[in-house]
């Protein structure tokens, strides 16, 4: 068995009173983040350090005492907002992402996030017990297993959703002798190719070019309602603007859900079917700025598709090997010549120094196949001082 934190993503239906405990909930957290975003942010401004989490739980007591209504508020919404927005300040002195924004009540998304303690959340048949809320009606879809750490809250397009943390323990998969390589696309998804020698070409589903139509549409309509249409503008946002504005996210989120469930059902499978798993470390961002492709990236979900084989290959005992973005893998053939001149649009290529003829895509995951510590293969040894030829 293996201990892993897991979370359980169920609808809920809570009804007015509910629903308006909620909203308020949803604005106290809102405005302690932007309370204290903007307050490090004038520190910064002055060349001064931010505050740390201690003297930030500090002024939200005094503050507590001056706005009686915060007290109203999950107490744990209003510290974890401090920690998010300390979060986003790591990551941005990380370079992991830009300087944290503000929250607005206009937003498609709302969340908060309330710890576990003293048995303040339950579980019971198709009811959860919130703090401060009560029992909510919800859907589950398999029970929930292990100690709740805590729950997010969230409402995105005027549904609402909670989001239950577990600290619980996984029986592994059983181990394959399989190792399978993938190498990601646009034409396709993906092209994959074991140590067996089976290839499949996994087609790109393209949820949103199937919504396209309807979405133009959409947008179209959005872009008339009253707005402010350059920087600077204060024109405020009329009232069938923000309506429409929702009908335009309700599709974003169809999409966004079909790619996620489309992923999440085939890293589960290449997890299960493989012991060592080969993958190349992609510039995402630096893609993203080709305007041609960068669509065609965005609904692939390359990043989202990684991120799920790391966690589920670690749940799971397996191998996963991200091999370095430079790795020559459709240029590099198997008697270990690399064709430095092959371009993108040259799909089928002819290696000079053996005569292979090579599918780019199948070679590719070819290459990506992990091998065992020890092997000395001649895609490894290519990167070495291989031979260049030019196929030109």
């Amino acid at each position: 068995m293996k201990d892993i934190i897991k979370a359980y993503r169920y609808r809920v239906y809570p009804n007015k009173v509910q629903r308006e405990c909620l909203e308020s909930f949803f604005g106290a957290k809102r405005h302690i983040y932007n309370y204290f975003l903007a307050l490090n942010k004038e520190l910064l401004n002055n060349k001064e350090y931010k505050l740390n989490y201690k003297a930030e739980s500090a002024l939200l007591t005094a503050l507590k005492k001056e706005l009686s209504w915060l007290s109203q508020a999950d107490k744990f919404s209003l510290q974890n907002a401090i920690k998010d927005q300390d979060k986003a300040f790591t990551h941005f002195f990380q370079k992991r992402s830009g300087f944290p924004r503000f929250k607005n009540k206009k937003d498609s998304y709302q969340s908060y996030r309330t710890n576990f303690t003293n048995g303040n959340i339950e579980i019971k048949e198709n009811k959860i017990k919130l703090p401060k809320i009560g029992w909510v009606r919800c859907v589950k879809s398999r029970e929930p297993l292990g100690k709740i750490l805590n729950v997010t809250v969230s409402q995105m397009n005027e549904k609402y959703y909670i989001s239950i943390a577990c600290e619980t323990q996984i029986e592994p998969k059983s181990m394959p002798i399989q190792s399978i390589g993938i190498d990601l696309g646009l034409t396709s998804l993906m092209v994959t190719q074991t140590d067996q020698g089976e290839i499949d070409d996994i087609a790109n589903p393209k949820w949103l070019e199937k919504s396209l139509k309807n979405l133009k549409r959409k947008q179209k309509q959005l872009s008339k309602k009253q707005h402010s249409r350059t920087k600077g503008d204060t024109t405020p946002k009329s009232k069938s603007y923000l309506k429409q504005q929702k009908i335009v996210a309700k599709i974003y989120e169809k999409v966004a859900n079909q790619r996620k469930d489309f992923l999440h059902q085939l890293s589960t499978m290449i997890v299960s079917e493989n012991q060592a798993i080969g993958i190349e470390d992609l510039h995402v961002k630096g893609l993203m700025k080709n305007h041609k492709l960068s669509r065609h990236i965005a609904q692939s979900g390359w990043r989202m598709f990684r991120e799920m084989l790391e966690y589920k290959a670690e749940w799971h005992n397996r191998t996963l090997k991200v091999h370095d973005r430079f790795y020559p893998s459709s240029r590099l053939c198997t008697c270990g010549v690399v064709n430095k001149e092959l371009v993108l649009s040259d799909r089928i290529w002819i290696c000079k120094a053996c005569g292979s003829i090579h599918q780019r895509d199948e070679l590719a995951a070819n290459n990506l196949i992990p091998v065992e510590q020890g092997e000395f293969t001649p895609r490894e040894c290519a990167l070495s001082g291989a031979e260049e030829v030019s196929n030109a």
